[in-house]
């Protein structure tokens, strides 16, 4: 697994917009926010922050698809567009809230426990995966 994430600094409250397409339905990738340290793996990044999954590979359900925060908060639904076309995320977090939109559907909303503040990145997760990403933007809220 690896982890592309931007060191310069942290973010508190944010909007990040990411677009991202796969090349197969079962092809794994995520974002991370809120990790709060620089990490030595992307190990940290899964368990000191959250992983909003990419994976429409129904094997383990909803807790684990496209739009859960990995292993913590489940997707209501996948709303992901078939592999090979571009989808768009905004993920929102002010505080403990967290709200997920994917393609303009609201496919998760939840409060979380971990730091309010952390690092961003993108997950490079396995060398089958192929995962794309473009235009990437966050925006703070103040």
């Amino acid at each position: 697994m690896g982890l592309l994430y931007y060191d310069v600094r942290s973010f508190k409250d944010f909007v990040i917009e990411v677009e991202w397409k796969v090349k197969n339905q079962c092809n794994n990738s995520g974002i991370f926010v809120r990790f709060p340290e620089k990490p030595e793996n992307p190990g940290y990044a899964v368990t000191h922050g959250y992983e909003i999954q990419i994976d429409d590979c129904d094997k383990h359900g909803l807790k684990f698809q496209t739009g859960s925060a990995y292993d913590q908060f489940a997707a209501t639904k996948i709303a992901s567009k078939p592999p090979g076309e571009w989808n768009k995320y905004q993920i929102t977090i002010v505080g403990q809230h967290y709200t997920v939109v994917l393609n303009g559907e609201k496919v998760n909303e939840f409060d979380g426990t971990r730091g309010i503040e952390g690092y961003i990145g993108l997950q490079n997760h396995d060398p089958i995966s192929q995962a794309s990403f473009k235009s990437v933007k966050v925006r703070e809220i103040k």
